[in-house]
C-alpha cells in the first residue's frame, strides 16, 4: 500500500508595506520621518518631514488621498529644485528652521538677506 499523495503548498503573495522612515535629502541618512496632520476643512493634509540626524525640517501641503510616500517624493523634487536654484550658503543658514513649501521653491536669498533673517 502506498502513502496518500500530499497536496502542493500554494505560494502566497507577499504584500510589501510602504516605508515609514525615509532617506534625508540633505544629509543622506535613513532618519527622515513624515507625520501627516489633517486640516479642519479636510481640503488638504499638512505633511511635516523631520530628520532626526541633521535637523532638516519641511512642511508640505498634499491632497487628502496622498500618503507619506507621496509627500516624500514631492519633498525630494522641491529640495532638488531649491538646491539647483539657490546657493549652498543660503540653504545651510535656513536648514535648521522649518521651511514652508513656498519658500523652499522660490527662495533665492543672497548672503545679506540670510544674515538679516538670522538676526530676527
Amino acid at each position: 500500500m502506498g502513502r496518500r499523495k500530499r497536496r502542493k503548498q500554494i505560494p502566497r503573495k507577499i504584500t510589501r508595506k510602504l516605508p515609514t522612515i525615509f532617506q534625508c535629502p540633505y544629509c543622506g541618512k535613513q532618519t527622515l520621518s513624515i507625520s501627516l496632520k489633517k486640516s479642519a476643512e479636510e481640503e488638504w493634509v499638512l505633511a511635516e518631514a523631520v530628520c532626526g540626524e541633521c535637523g532638516f525640517c519641511a512642511r508640505l501641503k498634499i491632497a487628502p488621498i496622498q500618503q507619506a510616500i507621496d509627500a516624500y517624493g514631492k519633498l525630494v523634487d522641491l529640495y532638488e529644485a531649491y538646491v539647483s536654484s539657490a546657493d549652498a550658503y543660503a540653504f545651510s543658514r535656513v536648514i535648521r528652521e522649518c521651511i514652508d513649501e513656498a519658500s523652499l521653491v522660490s527662495k533665492n536669498a543672497t548672503k545679506e538677506e540670510v544674515q538679516e533673517e538670522s538676526e530676527r
